[in-house]
């Protein structure tokens, strides 16, 4: 890439110079070279997180469990209609 600017701010001819093809693309020769030389054009696989995992951990947010502590001293205040609420919002908070 040249050291000015990025290729989608370049005109097209630069592009193709920068990269050596042509507006046909490479040839099959080209392309099994660059492939052997960059490997194959495609993301690495992550690790799978199931979906489990991705719900308990909305809960190990700051707001979630200052919401979850407001819960529990209402709930021991005797404000249980209040304790209710706090838990609906903060459920609905984490499945979304």
């Amino acid at each position: 890439m040249t050291d000015q600017l990025p290729y989608h701010a370049l005109p097209g001819e630069a592009v193709l110079k920068a990269l050596a093809t042509t507006p046909q693309g490479l040839t099959p020769a080209e392309a099994a070279a660059r492939l052997s030389r960059y490997g194959p054009n495609e993301l690495a696989a992550g690790k799978k997180i199931s979906p489990l995992v991705l719900f308990l951990r909305q809960f190990f947010n700051l707001l979630i469990l200052i919401l979850m502590v407001a819960t529990a001293v209402s709930f021991l205040l005797g404000e249980h209609l209040d304790a209710v609420v706090i838990l609906v919002i903060v459920l609905a908070c984490v499945v979304l």
